[in-house]
């Protein structure tokens, strides 16, 4: 076992302590305990217990630029935004913010259930919402990632339009999948109740929502005519027995 420290091993263990992992520093360091590593850690005044665990490099790698830095240092309770920061820096995950983005998308596992795309979905492993849609933080300021994606290989999406998921998988950055739509086309072409409302061709009743038996209304609502019929029917019947009742009723 070796007692005394070389000036190149002194170097090694201040310029990786801060920044590298447990095993990592003891491989850079052959012949040297952890034991040793740290008491040496505590003779040139590096504070103990900041070296990076594989664990905690996995946490970053795996979630850094998918999630806020503020929710990612909720991860790590005994380090700092700056710290988090700077060991992302070291592995390369702030050079290109394009590339950390698609490190979080997988292009390997397909989704060929829709009928509307023959070409695999790419699957975003970043944040996913409440509602699927994966999040990704650029600059710290959260973007759907499938808008991100778009963006990427489109233009950017005007104001008044958003993008749709013609594949109907909301975690799905594809960009061949997606499409700036009007919010009324992204809305009628989901399966939410106005799209399902919108594609039903007969009423609740069974009768035809097309040709002569449809009407629409001045709220631009398709109406079934028969079924107004006997609403109307029904209310006035009911109209003309109030109407009698109330005039027995004053005799």
């Amino acid at each position: 076992m070796k007692n005394y420290w070389t000036k190149s091993e002194n170097q090694i263990l201040i310029d990786s302590w801060n920044t590298e992992s447990r095993d990592t520093i003891l491989t850079r360091l052959p012949g040297r305990s952890w034991y040793a590593c740290k008491t040496k850690a505590r003779e040139v005044g590096i504070a103990l217990n900041n070296y990076w665990t594989n664990q905690e490099i996995e946490i970053i790698l795996k979630h850094y630029g998918s999630i806020s830095n503020n929710d990612l240092v909720t991860m790590f309770p005994k380090r700092s935004k700056d710290a988090i920061v700077q060991k992302a820096s070291q592995l390369g995950l702030l050079h290109n913010e394009v590339s950390r983005f698609w490190m979080k998308v997988n292009k390997d596992t397909g989704c060929f259930g829709n009928k509307r795309q023959s070409s695999q979905c790419w699957y975003w492993t970043g944040d996913i919402s409440q509602d699927g849609y994966g999040r990704f933080y650029p600059k710290d300021k959260m973007i759907l990632a499938h808008r991100y994606a778009y963006e990427l290989a489109n233009d950017c999406i005007p104001a008044n339009l958003v993008c749709h998921h013609k594949c109907y998988t909301t975690y799905c950055v594809n960009p061949n999948h997606l499409e700036a739509v009007t919010i009324k086309y992204n809305v009628l072409d989901g399966n939410g109740i106005c799209a399902q409302n919108k594609r039903k061709i007969y009423c609740k009743h069974g009768h035809p929502l097309f040709g002569d038996n449809l009407r629409i209304s001045k709220d631009k609502e398709r109406v079934c005519k028969k079924c107004a019929r006997r609403r109307n029917k029904k209310y006035q019947t009911s109209r003309k027995l109030r109407i009698k009742h109330a005039s027995s009723t004053h005799v």
